[in-house]
């Protein structure tokens, strides 16, 4: 059985998210558990508040609860004592679309700062930056897509298994960094596509 962390984790991104003004994109939210591994996560997507279609940033969020997380909440609550205390992964990508050409890295960089705040113990940090060239079947209609990539992991403390507000408090930070940061690549200089 899931133990109710995970779940309260998925209410405190959603709570930092929603207070920081972003909005979910409809029917864009999944609640997975994979039954190889028993892994768990949840997935949903933000923008910026008023966006119309095509969206030109857009959030994508992860959580993953991995089995031995739950294996290490469990022995903690029979008393026991864990090898490695119960964590999520967190992994948020930020996808720029619709843009004409792929633009100087350089501004990318300038946007999309190498670390993020802090997650309990740790940083969020900047892993990857994607460029994606894509067309249609006949080589028409180019468009270029950007995805940055942050992860981080919150390791769970005592007080924030006992109280749900330490855990709140853990994760708000990031919405409005997340919301700064949209704001940042929508309003950058970028070769956009008319629309």
């Amino acid at each position: 059985m899931l133990d109710h962390a995970f779940l309260d984790c998925v209410a405190a991104m959603r709570s930092a998210l929603e207070t920081a003004l972003l909005e979910r994109l409809d029917d864009d939210e999944h609640f997975q558990v994979d039954i190889l591994s028993g892994d768990t996560s949840w997935d949903t997507s933000y923008g910026l508040p008023g966006e119309d279609e095509p969206i030109a940033v857009r959030l994508d969020v992860n959580l993953e609860w991995p089995t031995w997380s739950q294996t290490a909440l469990r022995q903690l609550n029979i008393g026991e004592t864990p090898n490695e205390g119960p964590e999520v992964g967190v992994e948020l990508v930020i996808r720029v679309t619709n843009l004409a050409v792929e633009p100087p890295f350089e501004l990318v960089l300038k946007n999309a700062e190498a670390q993020g705040p802090r997650l309990g113990d740790e940083y969020v940090e900047r892993t990857a930056i994607n460029v994606e060239h894509a067309s249609d079947a006949d080589g028409t209609n180019r468009r270029t897509s950007i995805e940055i990539t942050y992860e981080g992991s919150y390791s769970f403390t005592e007080d924030s298994l006992a109280d749900t507000k330490a855990l709140d408090d853990a994760f708000s930070p990031l919405g409005s960094w997340l919301a700064s940061l949209l704001v940042r690549l929508a309003d950058a200089p970028f070769t956009r596509l008319a629309e």
